[in-house]
């Protein structure tokens, strides 16, 4: 198993529960169209931040940094 698998998996659960949280506290139900756009925000946070770092810890030597 790659080190992204993990991270994604995270991700997953934490914006699951969340999203459970705000529902039980009353928020109404996201549109097609607010979902649409939660999922190419979330894509990229996931594939840009998330995923970059994790690139990065494989890729970069310890020692590279001061």
């Amino acid at each position: 198993m790659d080190k992204l698998t993990p991270a994604q998996m995270w991700q997953a659960c934490v914006k699951s529960m969340l999203y459970g949280w705000t529902r039980l506290g009353g928020a109404p139900r996201p549109t097609v169209e607010q979902w649409k756009y939660a999922v190419i925000a979330g894509s990229l946070l996931l594939l840009g931040g998330n995923g970059g770092v994790v690139w990065g810890e494989q890729q970069v030597p310890s020692g590279m940094l001061p």
